[in-house]
């Protein structure tokens, strides 16, 4: 590539992080036009057109999905211990149709780091309370394969 001055081992890392800021992108664009972003959950969309909120509670509201598109863009840059403190310090602040997508992520960076139980745990909450679709597909194989590496 004459085009690009980088050497051949930056090259990969930088397309990983821009293929997801690109990802993280999307997603909060759909996330801002209320629709669910990989959660379950009734969309605003479906309860009618919202109107901007100008309050301190909107602001939080668009911090909180900040720091959710921040967690995704660091797991997706395979840093996993980042993305999952990220995602739990914003575990308990999240609208109700990104609760699933938290718990998910959470047992998916503890399964990437090898804590097993952590990841066991995890993927059992985020299954409790009755996630549906991929996701919940991923969640069960991860524990079927939990459960043949524990004996």
């Amino acid at each position: 590539m004459a085009f690009c001055r980088m050497p051949r081992t930056t090259r990969p890392r930088i397309l990983t992080l821009a293929a997801a800021a690109f990802s993280v992108g999307l997603a909060l664009l759909a996330g801002g036009l209320g629709f669910p972003l990989y959660g379950s959950g009734p969309t605003q969309a479906a309860a009618g057109p919202v109107a901007p909120r100008e309050d301190s509670a909107g602001v939080a509201k668009g911090l909180v999905k900040g720091q959710y598109a921040r967690a995704l863009a660091e797991y997706y840059a395979g840093e996993y211990s980042r993305a999952q403190v990220l995602f739990s310090g914003i575990s308990d602040q999240v609208p109700g149709y990104l609760n699933d997508d938290v718990r998910f992520w959470r047992a998916e960076c503890a399964f990437r780091l090898g804590d097993l139980q952590g990841a066991e745990a995890g993927f059992k909450e985020f299954l409790n309370h009755g996630a549906q679709g991929p996701r919940a597909e991923i969640a069960v194989n991860r524990l079927k394969l939990l459960q043949s590496w524990g004996g």
